[in-house]
């Protein structure tokens, strides 16, 4: 059996040996050959509390590059776009500021639950995408330079509107022109956001059938995982979510099948929240997760979402301590 920490927010060592994060902490000729990978789940303004993890990493001055591969789906891959660019912090401020803002171009389309519910019966979207991009773009803007000269990967899914059939990509590869949209596609919630449309294909949110790419980064040979969360680990996305959206998918022009590929990417979620639990023999997990959902996937109240922030940096703050900690007792 591996071994695993979990924060909620208080990392609990299982091990004496040093946790996935410790390991991160260290420098590289000092990890023995071990593989290090964040791997942070999306959510839409979830994301938030994963942002504040990051925004305490920083803060604690881990460099950007401590690990050796990130991988994040959805919210998760804009978040990391602000943690290669060396701005984490800045990146909170665009859940807390720049999404719940009205003014146009604004993130989300509805006002108050009635018009939520009235859009969707009438087959309109409720996310504009593009208003994030506009954001990182402006606003607050990410160095895509640091981004396209990351030293190492930074995968994040996308799935293809026709065959859903979900790939995975590194941003690394993408031009400076291509980043944003094609992280907007990969973003695309279905039913939710328009279908996304580039190179004359239509994209849809990647976390439909890789949520949490723990499996993937395992696969990739990948020994220590450090895993944030934006739902509690004894918690699951609500299951009436993919009946909705099943329910709803005509309306929008979007196959009923994509409720399959959502149910497939729970199960995903699933087995990766086995792994967490109970690693492969030689793989050490450290798990940071929030003690209770801080917010909705659409939430839109301010306060609740600075709340979220706030979580995740005291989870991040809390786990880089108890790494520290670990390395501290074993030198």
């Amino acid at each position: 059996m591996g071994s695993v920490d979990i924060d909620t927010p208080l990392i609990v060592p299982t091990s004496p040996s040093l946790g996935a994060l410790a390991t991160a902490l260290l420098p590289r000729s000092e990890r023995g050959g071990r593989k290090v990978a964040w791997v942070q789940e999306g959510g839409g303004m979830r994301g938030s509390f994963g942002s504040g993890v990051q925004a305490a990493f920083e803060d604690a001055g881990i460099p950007t590059d401590a690990f050796d591969g990130l991988w994040g789906s959805s919210a998760a891959a804009f978040n990391f776009m602000y943690w290669v660019s060396g701005l984490a912090n800045l990146g909170t401020r665009v859940y807390a500021e720049e999404l719940p803002d009205p003014r146009e171009p604004a993130f989300f389309k509805f006002r108050g639950a009635w018009d939520l519910f009235r859009r969707l019966m009438r087959g309109q979207p409720v996310m504009n995408l593009l208003a994030v991009a506009d954001a990182m773009e402006h606003r607050k803007p990410i160095r895509k330079d640091r981004v396209r000269n990351h030293p190492y990967p930074i995968w994040f899914p996308i799935t293809e509107a026709r065959s859903l059939e979900t790939r995975i990509f590194d941003a690394r590869t993408l031009s400076p022109e291509m980043l944003l949209p094609t992280l907007c596609a990969a973003s695309s919630v279905p039913v939710l956001a328009d279908a996304f449309e580039l190179n004359r294909s239509q994209w849809l949110d990647g976390a439909c059938g890789a949520p949490l790419m723990v499996a993937q980064a395992m696969e990739a040979g990948f020994t220590d995982l450090v895993v944030t969360l934006t739902l509690p680990p004894d918690e699951a996305p609500a299951w009436y979510e993919t009946k909705v959206l099943m329910f709803l998918a005509e309306r929008r022009g979007i196959s009923p099948k994509v409720g399959a590929v959502v149910q497939s990417g729970r199960a995903a979620r699933v087995r990766a929240m086995a792994v967490l639990k109970d690693p492969p023999p030689g793989v050490r997990i450290t798990v940071i997760a929030p003690p209770s959902g801080p917010v909705g996937s659409l939430e839109t109240n301010r306060a609740r979402i600075e709340r979220s922030i706030a979580m995740g940096r005291e989870a991040g703050m809390r786990a880089v301590v108890a790494a520290r900690q670990q390395i501290g007792g074993l030198a």
